[in-house]
């Protein structure tokens, strides 16, 4: 009989959507299209720079993955943590790669001095779709948090609502606060390279041609698209995995807890599948989310086509 576990699955997920975003970059790199070469060169170097960043995220995903399955004393914690460890990673890289330049080669003495804003390259509901999936992700670490208790050896894996002696691990494991305290950091490393890479994008020299500024603003709009979808998955797939956790403590209390039928034991049981139905429905968009991130990443970035440019191109 074929033994596959969870870890499996990810890691030919996560291989599946590199070859993916490979096999599509290939396509992507090393097609024409009828824009002046500088657009192109441009949207090839935005794509590639997209590219690198994605795979920087899910090596760092992988490395998670094999780091939990190689040493169990770990707790799943690098499994739960992998999305946002995955998402800073791939960030931190993105914002180490020089932004591409639409018109390096015909730069001309000085570049647009229009002042520029998040808000003119992005939609309020990108805005606001991150900032949900965040600040959900951040309140259920701190309530998981809020709801353990130390194991006999002391870590912060045990659910509270069980009155059973929790050695740690097994049907106990909860996400308490040893799980909680580097989700929280990672968050907020998330968070900064974010705002990094945000304002790179937004602050990087325009274009000073007037002809070159519509596709100038294409390129920082892809960027900036994906940035918000790579963040987002992350928070919501960590968001899941949190509740993954979290879910079959309460599922199993009547059994693991006192022998005697508790308002908890009866009550715990119901949230537990509840938490189960919300962790499932998450992960799917989450993959959803991913899987489109990636995607789009690969994609040479839309441009407007350019009427005219001279004799500079």
């Amino acid at each position: 009989m074929l033994d596959v576990s969870l870890t499996d699955i990810t890691l030919v997920v996560v291989g599946s959507l590199a070859f993916i975003a490979l096999a599509a970059a290939g396509l992507a790199l090393v097609g024409t299209s009828r824009h002046p070469l500088v657009v192109n060169r441009a949207r090839r170097r935005s794509a590639l720079r997209s590219l690198v960043a994605v795979g920087v995220a899910l090596a760092a995903f992988a490395f998670a993955v094999l780091a939990h399955r190689l040493d169990p004393r770990l707790q799943s914690i690098p499994y739960v943590l992998g999305p946002l460890v995955a998402a800073a990673a791939g960030l931190i890289a993105f914002r180490l790669m020089p932004t591409p330049s639409i018109d390096a080669p015909t730069r001309r003495r000085a570049a647009s001095v229009d002042r520029r804003t998040l808000e003119d390259y992005s939609t309020a509901a990108q805005r606001r779709v991150f900032q949900a999936s965040a600040v959900t992700t951040v309140l259920i670490v701190v309530v998981c948090g809020v709801l353990s208790r130390p194991s006999l050896d002391g870590r912060w894996i045990c659910p509270s609502f069980i009155s059973a002696p929790c050695a740690g691990g097994g049907a106990l494991l909860f996400p308490g606060w040893m799980f909680g305290v580097p989700a929280l950091v990672l968050s907020a490393a998330v968070a900064l390279s974010m705002r990094a890479v945000l304002r790179q994008i937004v602050d990087a020299p325009a274009a000073s041609w007037p002809e070159l500024s519509p596709a100038d603003g294409a390129l920082r709009v892809g960027a900036i698209r994906l940035v918000y979808r790579v963040t987002t998955s992350a928070f919501v797939l960590a968001g899941a995995m949190f509740l993954g956790v979290a879910a079959f403590p309460f599922i199993n209390a009547a059994a693991l807890g006192d022998s005697q039928m508790s308002a908890v034991a009866t009550i715990a049981p119901l949230v537990g599948w509840l938490l189960f139905a919300v962790t499932v429905a998450k992960l799917l968009w989450g993959a959803v989310l991913a899987v489109i991130a990636v995607v789009g990443a690969v994609r040479l970035p839309r441009a407007p086509r350019v009427v005219s440019l001279g004799s500079v191109l």
